[in-house]
């Protein structure tokens, strides 16, 4: 049985993902590296952000690229600006 009507459900422009989308696409255009700190106490202290996907990050460190779950993520921190 289909959910209609539901408070909440429906899509308003520029919500949901469009505020993260916006800083991920900026992650990668200009390879700022970043720090990453996950809910199970896994960090990556420092990576470049790739690509992004709906549930996914794949990131590139030292060691190679690791594909991150985005719901393992507590917080993304970029080490410093760049120009």
């Amino acid at each position: 049985m289909a959910e209609t009507g539901r408070p909440g459900a429906e899509q308003r422009p520029g919500a949901k993902g469009a505020m993260e989308d916006e800083y991920f696409r900026h992650l990668i255009a200009t390879s700022i590296p970043i720090h990453i700190r996950c809910r199970d106490g896994y960090e990556i202290p420092e990576a470049v952000l790739k690509e992004f996907g709906t549930y996914t990050l794949l990131v590139e460190t030292d060691e190679g690229r690791e594909l991150i779950f985005k719901h393992a993520v507590i917080s993304i921190h970029p080490l410093r600006l760049k120009q």
